[in-house]
C-alpha cells in the first residue's frame, strides 16, 4: 500500500475523527474525518507480544497515473468487487487476484476533483489454491490503475461530506452529497478487464478509459447514511426526514420520488 509514512503530520489539518471502522479482519483501524468522503488515515493495529509496538497513523494516499503527463494522489476505498481465478499459464498452480475500488483525487494546483474506479491485481505463489476472495485484502497493494471515471462526480462543499455505497454484486455505485444522490450503473467484470469497447464512444474520455454517466436523484431531505440492500436495485438512505427506500428497477430507467404515507418510495419512470 503506497501510503504516506507514519507521522503526526498525517493528522494535521484534518480535525477530529468522526467515524472509526475495522478492516482486514480487524488488523486495520480506519479513520474518517469531517468533509472527507473516504477514510483519510489508518492504523495497522496488529503487534507481536512483548515488543511494545505502537500503531502509527498512516495517510490514505496513493499516486496513480491519470494521463501520460499527470499523476494524481488518490484516496482509495476498500474494494467493492473482485475476481479470483486460476492462472492457466501455470496449469492452475497459481491464482490471479483482481480488485476494483473507488478512488478520489484532487489536483493540487487546479483544485478539480475526480472519482475513478481503480484496479489492483496480484498473483499468489502457493503451489495449490484454496483461497477465498477477501475484498478487504485488496487495499494492501501498491499499484493501482484507472479503469473508468465516475462522470459528474463533485466533492461535497460542506462539512457534512459525501456518502458512498456499492451494491453487493458491484453493478451499481451511489454517492450522496447533501440532498443529491448520483447513481452509476456498470458491468464490473467488463470494467475490471478493461473492455472499453463495451461502452458507447461518447463515453470514452480522452485519457483512454470510459467515463460512466450517472442518474441523478434530488431529495427533499439531507442524506446522512446510504446503503444498498442485498438487492442491487434497492437503495436505502437515512435522511433528516426519515427513511428513504429507492427502487431502481429496471436497469437504465430513471426514478422519481413520491410520497407514501410517512415514508418515501422511489418509482420508476417510463423511457
Amino acid at each position: 500500500m503506497n501510503d504516506e509514512g507514519p507521522s503526526d503530520a498525517v493528522l494535521e489539518g484534518k480535525g477530529p475523527t468522526v467515524k472509526l471502522a475495522f478492516n482486514d479482519r480487524g488488523y486495520q483501524l480506519l479513520h474518517y474525518y469531517r468533509a472527507h468522503t473516504l477514510y483519510s488515515s489508518f492504523q495497522r493495529i496488529q503487534s507481536l507480544p512483548g515488543l511494545g509496538h505502537q500503531p502509527n497513523v498512516r495517510g490514505n494516499a496513493c499516486n496513480v497515473l491519470f494521463s501520460d503527463s499527470l499523476v494524481l494522489s488518490f484516496s482509495i476505498g476498500i474494494p467493492f468487487f473482485g475476481t479470483h481465478q486460476p492462472d492457466t499459464a501455470t496449469q492452475g498452480l497459481r491464482c490471479h487476484w483482481k480488485y476494483l475500488a473507488i478512488g478520489i483525487a484532487t489536483h493540487r494546483v487546479e483544485h478539480w476533483t475526480v472519482a475513478c474506479l481503480l484496479k489492483s491485481e496480484a498473483a499468489c505463489m502457493a503451489r495449490s489454491c484454496g483461497h477465498v476472495l477477501n475484498l478487504d485484502r485488496g487495499r494492501r497493494y501498491l499499484s493501482w490503475e484507472i479503469m473508468a471515471q465516475l462522470g459528474g462526480f463533485q466533492e461535497s462543499s460542506t462539512s457534512h461530506g459525501s456518502f458512498i455505497a456499492a451494491s453487493a454484486r458491484g453493478t451499481r455505485i451511489a454517492i450522496a452529497s447533501w440532498k443529491t444522490i448520483s447513481i452509476w450503473s456498470l458491468e464490473p467484470n467488463v470494467v475490471i478487464e478493461g473492455e472499453n469497447d463495451f461502452y458507447p464512444d461518447l463515453w470514452q474520455s480522452p485519457y483512454g478509459f470510459p467515463e460512466l454517466r450517472p442518474a441523478i436523484v434530488q431529495l427533499d431531505a439531507v442524506c446522512h447514511q446510504l446503503r444498498f440492500t442485498d438487492k442491487d436495485d434497492e437503495l436505502v438512505a437515512i435522511t433528516d426526514r426519515g427513511l428513504l427506500v429507492m427502487n431502481l428497477r429496471p436497469k437504465g430507467k430513471g426514478v422519481q420520488v413520491v410520497n407514501s404515507r410517512s415514508d418515501w418510495v422511489v418509482d420508476e419512470l417510463d423511457d
